[in-house]
């Protein structure tokens, strides 16, 4: 079968990954020395500390993944707060820097006139902000590894990664240059797959190799590597759409993907914000704050609409939710791993919950701020 093949080729280049880098770490004649063993008892032997070593750097750090939202600004947006901030901040710069311009420039004062225009592009190409989102207070603390940073942008995002790990990655992807910590992950992809697009594309050779896009095998490979070793991994949810991650159509977001394989450790009916994942931990967080996770909850954020969160713009109709709470939801086995409601609210009549949390009702996004209010109430069961 396919999907059995394609499973075995991952542990087949994970197994491969792992020889690579302890025959780096070897002389040559050391490892000569391992070459009379048959395959598995050689991998055993030489692969055994780097396991030790990897093992180690899992459990010293912690990964949050999610999604930036859709305000972030380097996808072309206005931003998130935190990106605001730092864009006016350079917007500032830009300002002081065309007016100092404009006073060094004797005997062309009307001819030629910098503007703040002229220099807030080249400010921008040089900073690339990394815009986190909802992930923001995580971010700027800097105690969490993002998947971010081992794909990569046009910046600096990726010197944050683990290195070990990130070698790990590197080597699991079979990227073919030897593995540079200074060079990020989409540097190397794209020498690896030449003309191929964006990793986070469903390009024909990434289907042909990893069955997914690039970005969705790296994060499979640092999942996987939580669950075989141990560590934390934090699914940030409160900008994430829902109706993408239950919907039995398949998708080709790395974030609902994230969600697919990791809710299947909810539940039955889960009671924690916090699961066992494998050897390590699996926590979900909205907007920061540890959380159990509740179809309620989900339904506050369930449909794209622009730039919108939380409003009566994401919210489905009263009848949808009485569909999707019902039996027959039509979605994905693994809504019913989640309870309806949080508990202070399951003594309620369902029906009016149901009805107040309709769009005809309107409980959160009527008025600006109210559907915080509404979600800090969801959260704190």
């Amino acid at each position: 079968m396919p999907g059995l093949s394609r499973e075995f080729r991952f542990q087949e280049r994970w197994n491969a990954a792992l020889e690579r880098m302890a025959r780096t770490r070897m002389g040559n004649d050391e490892y000569r020395a391992f070459s009379h063993l048959p395959d598995v008892v050689r991998r055993s032997a030489i692969q055994a500390d780097v396991e030790a070593k990897l093992k180690q750097q899992f459990a010293a750090v912690t990964f949050i993944y999610g999604t930036v939202g859709p305000k972030a600004m380097h996808y072309g947006n206005r931003g998130n707060p935190a990106a605001v901030a730092a864009r006016k901040w350079y917007g500032k710069g830009a300002r002081a820097y065309a007016k100092k311009a404009e006073l060094r420039r004797p005997g062309f004062l009307g001819a030629y006139k910098p503007s703040p225009e002229n220099f807030r592009e080249p400010f921008s190409r040089l900073l690339k902000l990394y815009d986190p989102g909802p992930r923001t207070a995580q971010y700027i603390k800097g105690d969490m590894q993002m998947m971010d940073m081992y794909y990569g942008m046009d910046n600096s995002i990726h010197l944050n990664r683990n290195r070990m790990i990130a070698e790990f990655v590197h080597c699991t992807m079979e990227f073919t240059p030897e593995f540079n910590f200074n060079d990020s992950g989409k540097t190397m992809y794209e020498q690896t797959f030449p003309g191929a697009g964006e990793g986070y594309l469903q390009a024909p050779v990434c289907l042909e190799k990893y069955g997914q896009s690039a970005t969705m095998e790296m994060s499979k490979i640092i999942r996987e590597g939580i669950r075989y070793w141990g560590g934390k991994l934090v699914y940030e949810g409160k900008a994430v759409f829902y109706s993408g991650v239950f919907s039995l159509a398949k998708s080709t977001r790395d974030t609902d993907v994230e969600a697919q394989n990791l809710f299947t450790y909810f539940g039955p009916r889960a009671s924690s914000s916090t699961v066992p994942f494998g050897k390590g931990t699996l926590e979900f967080q909205w907007g920061g704050e540890p959380t159990t996770p509740t179809k309620a909850l989900f339904l506050t954020n369930w449909s794209f609409s622009g730039g919108a969160l939380q409003s009566i713009a994401n919210a489905p109709s009263e009848e949808e939710i009485r569909k999707l709470l019902s039996a027959g939801h039509g979605l994905r086995h693994i809504w019913n791993n989640f309870e309806d409601f949080p508990p202070f609210l399951r003594t309620v009549d369902p029906e009016t919950l149901i009805t107040l949390f309709g769009d005809d009702a309107n409980p959160y996004g009527a008025q600006p701020g109210q559907g915080d209010q509404w979600n800090h109430k969801l959260r704190n069961s």
